[in-house]
């Protein structure tokens, strides 16, 4: 019982659907996207949600996102997140026809670089 408990209250937070949504004529954008996870090994659901920003110039996406843990391992876990934020900085330029290249870093909350990674992505 605890079970479908849990998943219909994750399911209600997790309802909306993930897209970008401008402000006015700026550029930039906007986006919160939550993931709702069972894990069917260790019986354990896991919440977060991924707050975003954007802006395009000149055909280049750059991006601002953070993960904040909402629930974890049986307990609420949101205040603990922002204890150790890590920043997800990228930008991304399109190639077209579904293929972009792009460069993507994490920083952490004491601004030192903790990874960076080259990306070239394309769809089908």
């Amino acid at each position: 019982m605890k079970f479908l408990t849990t998943v219909a209250a994750a399911t209600l937070l997790t309802a909306s659907v993930a897209s970008a949504n401008d402000l006015g004529s700026t550029g930039i954008t906007w986006n919160v996207d939550t993931d709702a996870v069972w894990n069917f090994d260790a019986e354990a659901l896991s919440i977060t949600t991924t707050p975003g920003l954007g802006y395009e110039f000149s055909g280049v996406n750059f991006t601002l996102e953070t993960n904040l843990d909402i629930y974890s391992n049986e307990e609420f876990a949101l205040g603990d997140t922002f204890d150790n934020l890590t920043f997800d900085i990228g930008a991304s330029y399109a190639l077209g026809s579904g293929m972009s290249v792009g460069i993507d870093t994490k920083i952490d909350d004491e601004f030192e670089f903790t990874g960076t990674e080259a990306i070239f992505s394309f769809i089908f």
